[in-house]
């Protein structure tokens, strides 16, 4: 899989024009303030607005979505570190207790990072093969089932 095979569909895209970046920035402003508000994973975020604002082919959004939660998730952790955290000692193994910077907890991390690391692989080779309808009803389909959980939990 290469989104950009031919050198016609590269030279499609937008990301010389002035609007665009004006766009790109705007929209990655948005997206950081939103996903820091909310906790919302910055793809969550990014994907819709890079498919709809800067109208980029699905084919190549998780790229720039992942560059996103990558710088994202570097400036998250830093600042979290630096807040004093909550009582966890009652929710955490005592065990998991010297992993805890701030509000970090590195333990969680790595757990969190080795699984990311295994299917991130595999999540791309998948969406490799997929069509871009189906990759965009699939993260349609994801977005919804997770709105509704989280409407359902907010009211319950």
């Amino acid at each position: 899989f290469n989104a950009f095979s031919k050198l016609e569909e590269a030279e499609s895209l937008p990301i010389l024009d002035l609007l665009f970046k004006i766009k790109a920035s705007t929209s990655s402003l948005i997206g950081g303030l939103v996903s820091g508000l909310t906790g919302l994973g910055g793809g969550a975020v990014m994907v819709p607005l890079f498919i709809s604002l800067l109208r980029l082919p699905i084919k190549i959004v998780p790229v720039y979505s992942n560059a996103m939660m990558a710088v994202g998730t570097l400036f998250g952790i830093v600042t979290y570190m630096q807040y004093k955290a909550p009582e966890v000692s009652s929710l955490l193994p005592p065990y998991m207790l010297k992993f805890q910077v701030g509000m970090t907890n590195w333990a969680i991390i790595l757990a969190i990072f080795s699984g990311a690391l295994i299917s991130s692989k595999l999540g791309v080779k998948i969406g490799g093969k997929m069509s871009p309808k189906t990759t965009k009803l699939l993260f349609s389909g994801l977005l919804i089932l997770v709105s509704v959980r989280i409407l359902v939990r907010t009211f319950s």
